[in-house]
């Protein structure tokens, strides 16, 4: 779903909510279904038309829209003067915060969902992980993610084979390391320590003996 999605909102209490998920994308649809169910909300319904989205919201209590605006079918107002839409306002902070736990693997591609939407991510394009407290941020030549999920949580849901962890914050693409001794590796403008009881995992993964 691209920006200009809306969403609306109601004031219920969070444990009454129901959300209808309206996106013509099956893959983005049931991830963001399961990842509201696992937030504790109800799900009254997934479309991926606006005919059929407007008979769910008909046929069924909801309470929140989450939909993208641009799916085939005619023209439908499925607002209402109580529940006006308000639109999605992206992070500004420099980089984007991706919600706890959502992410989705597809081949060498993950999906994490930014407000919203997910963002499709090449693995093999990702330099490296850093730990960041409860947060890692997934760090690419000229783009920076941060998930809520600790490393090793991130590391698990990711499973990608490329990467090596080579200190205790830090796990790297080995396919972007540009250069490397027993202290340190070189990735883009970085230069990231290797910590000493990582070592021999690491040099193991890259073909030492």
């Amino acid at each position: 779903m691209g920006g200009s999605n809306n969403l609306i909102v109601s004031l219920k209490e969070p444990e009454l909510i129901k959300v209808l998920v309206v996106e013509t994308d099956s893959i983005l649809s049931q991830g963001l279904s399961a990842g509201l169910q696992q937030y504790g909300y109800t799900i009254a319904g997934i479309a991926g038309q606006a005919e059929e989205a407007v008979r769910l919201f008909k046929e069924n209590d909801v309470d929140i829209i989450l939909i993208n605006i641009h799916i085939p079918g005619g023209q439908h107002d499925i607002g209402t003067e109580a529940n006006p839409p308000v639109p999605v306002v992206p992070e500004t902070n420099g980089h984007d915060v991706v919600d706890k736990e959502v992410i989705l693997r597809q081949g060498n591609y993950i999906f994490v969902k930014r407000n919203f939407q997910f963002v499709k991510i090449n693995l093999s394009e990702v330099l490296y992980l850093e730990a960041d407290g409860n947060y890692v941020h997934v760090v690419m030549k000229d783009k920076k993610f941060t998930i809520r999920l600790s490393l090793m949580q991130a590391i698990q849901k990711i499973n990608y084979s490329r990467f090596a962890r080579i200190n205790r914050s830090s796990v790297v693409n080995v396919d972007a390391i540009q250069s490397f001794n027993k202290e340190q590796v070189e990735i883009a403008q970085y230069e990231i320590p290797i910590g000493k009881s990582y070592k021999e995992s690491f040099f193991r993964q890259l073909g030492f003996r």
